[in-house]
């Protein structure tokens, strides 16, 4: 056969192949555009141009990192070595997005007392194609400030938020894993482990818009008989009477549920306080827009929390909210039901902002959806905002009061009121100057425990109590001026300072128990030469607080050096810190520290690092002045991919 024949066989078999090929993939991902005769790629060149619009991408990068550790003199601080592989990068490709992040690491023996439930190896994906987000692995979700917020759990999860006015978010997984009791003795609280499950349900006052762009329409500029097509253009679009605004404009409805396993551990002693728990959080929040400048956002939240899941006592008496909960949440004797409300309401304009807020939240409510809850706190607080002459003054202030021992059960009472006040002044372009004020004074009624358990008379516990007075007041300045600009260099100088004031008084013959005072400041000056690469970077901390007839004063320089060698492949750094510490006077610690780092580009997709730290600490003790010194290394190997 003649190669030409089969060479012109052999395209058009390609061609055909990958067409085919073409569509095969269009309809697997999903395209969701009308097939038409005309609609169809022709040739080789459609395929590339297409091809071109919507090829996928790869994006991010993978890190693998050896750590070397060392101490003398001191206690070590982590293991000697350890490593650390973690990587975040995202494919794409027409409407699909896979985000990826994982991270795998044998530090976890460093964390076994402080974070023993806590799994530093993990695994996450988030796939998003149009509407819809998947999270399966290790990942966090937000639904509001008193259900579930931002606590990491390893199992499933889904967004979909299509065109129009719903949107719904729900998951599963493990909050928590179980921690064995330790027979060592060594210091880790057991825990239970724990799964947890929630779903939120949005309804939109607009109709929202998609998420996603819409894909370009597939179409060949040739008919079925091969002639070309002449288009007519496309009328112009009018702009849409208003905007979409994903975060304002709703009615939100959430359910948040956790349970410990109480079979994941066996019979504890009660003197370690760790019981299996179980939580039902209800919650609604409405964020709605009231003409061109009002702004109204609350949250209604109520928890159901049985401290000990063990009783199997059941309260179905209790008449309340959570009644609505019961296919899948057992209301029991040990159940406590709390409360928390927010509302706040802002006033936006042109030249300035207000606002006023209001947050209550119940004496033990807690949400197993996040790590760390405050309670038992009243807040009512007072917000103003402006910007004046050209955006070059801006003045933002707050006002506010806060107190606790809502139910009147507690023998500490605690009053505060806050204010503050933020200036941020730009009278040229090279000079920008920032003060901030605030100050907080706390009221503290102590009552004995005579006066909660006798129940005296208002007139009796106001008599009776220790009344405390905490008024903290704080300053700072940070001037930031530009010495010198040219096309070759640069030249900054920095000033910042803070002072801080903290005064405690007893209401009994106005006695002054406590004062302390903190000053801080920096001076910095900056260098930069582009044509050489060069960085420079002096500066020097001063720090003093007095309090109690004591006084602690921390000062010393610190200079960084960066060059670019290597024709800009290589990056490196050094910088020099010495820090010394007297205490009425006497010098107390030394600190110097050493810190090299490079970073070099290997090519345009590797890059390798070495970071080195040297950190040495004397200590003298007070009346011999005896130096006891100690010294800590660490080395770090890092090796990037980037995708």
């Amino acid at each position: 056969m003649n190669p030409n024949v089969y060479k012109r066989k052999y395209s058009t078999y390609l061609k055909q192949m990958m067409c085919c090929g073409w569509l095969v993939v269009w309809f697997a991902i999903g395209g969701n555009c009308h097939v038409y005769a005309q609609n169809t790629p022709q040739s080789l060149s459609d395929v590339k141009r297409m091809w071109d619009q919507k090829k996928p991408r790869l994006d991010g990068s993978v890190d693998i990192s050896q750590i070397f550790y060392g101490a003398s003199g001191t206690e070590a601080l982590r293991q000697p070595y350890s490593y650390l592989v973690s990587g975040d990068f995202s494919f794409s490709m027409f409407n699909l997005a896979i985000p990826v992040s994982f991270s795998f690491t044998n530090q976890n023996a460093d964390f076994q007392g402080a974070l023993p439930s806590f799994d530093l190896n993990q695994f996450g994906i988030r796939p998003t194609y149009k509407s819809v987000t998947l999270y399966a692995g290790h990942n966090s979700m937000f639904f509001s400030p008193y259900t579930m917020n931002g606590h990491i759990f390893l199992g499933a999860g889904v967004e979909v938020r299509p065109k129009g006015r719903w949107s719904v978010s729900a998951l599963y997984g493990r909050f928590q894993k179980s921690v064995q009791p330790d027979s060592l003795g060594n210091d880790v609280l057991p825990a239970y482990r724990r799964m947890g499950y929630g779903t939120k349900v949005r309804y939109h006052f607009k109709r929202r818009q998609p998420k996603y762009k819409e894909m370009l329409e597939i179409a060949s500029k040739y008919d079925k008989n091969g002639d070309e097509i002449v288009r007519k253009p496309a009328p112009p679009v009018a702009p849409p009477k208003s905007t979409f605004n994903e975060e304002e404009d709703y009615l939100e409805m959430i359910y948040f549920g956790a349970t410990d396993n109480a079979n994941s551990l066996p019979a504890l002693p009660d003197s370690l306080g760790v019981k299996p728990e179980e939580n039902a959080v209800l919650s609604a929040r409405l964020n709605k827009r009231i003409g061109k400048h009002w702004l109204f956002e609350s949250e209604v939240a109520s928890s159901a929390l049985t401290r000990d899941k063990r009783i199997e006592t059941k309260d179905p008496s209790e008449d309340n909210l959570f009644r609505l909960t019961d296919p899948i949440f057992t209301r029991r004797t040990s159940t406590a039901y709390y409360n928390a409300y927010k509302a706040s309401l802002n006033f936006n304009a042109q030249l300035f902002t207000a606002g006023v807020g209001y947050e209550r939240i119940d004496p033990g409510y807690r949400t197993l959806g996040a790590y760390f809850f405050n309670n038992d706190l009243e807040n009512i607080t007072v917000n103003f905002s402006t910007r004046l002459f050209k955006n070059k003054l801006s003045i933002t202030t707050n006002l506010g009061t806060q107190r606790n021992n809502l139910d009147d059960d507690q023998l500490n009472t605690l009053r505060r009121g806050v204010g503050s006040v933020n200036v941020n002044f730009m009278p040229h372009p090279k000079l920008n100057i920032n003060a901030a004020y605030s100050g907080f004074q706390s009221f503290s009624q102590i009552r004995t425990r005579f006066d909660q358990l006798n129940q005296l008379t208002p007139l009796d516990r106001y008599r009776d109590s220790l009344k405390f007075t905490q008024i903290s007041q704080n300053a700072s300045l940070n001037i930031n001026y530009e010495l010198a600009r040219s096309r070759t260099s640069q030249q900054y100088l920095n000033i910042n300072g803070s002072y801080q004031i903290a005064d405690n008084q007893q209401s009994v013959g106005n006695i002054q128990t406590d004062i302390s005072r903190f000053y801080n400041s920096n001076v910095s000056y900056s260098l930069s030469i582009r044509p050489l690469g060069f960085n420079a970077v002096v500066a020097f901390d001063f720090n003093q607080n007095v309090a109690q007839n004591l006084s602690n004063r921390i000062l010393g320089p610190t200079l960084m050096l960066k060059k670019l060698l290597l024709e800009q492949k290589l990056q490196s750094s050094l910088t020099l810190s010495q820090n010394n510490s007297y205490t009425d006077g006497r010098l107390s610690d030394s600190i110097f520290n050493v810190r090299w780092s490079n970073g070099y580009n290997v090519a345009r997709q590797h890059m390798l690092s070495l970071n080195a730290i040297w950190l040495t600490r004397t200590r003298y003790e007070q009346t011999t002045q005896a130096a006891q010194k100690a010294s800590e290394f660490t080395l770090t190997f890092k090796y990037t991919f980037v995708l």
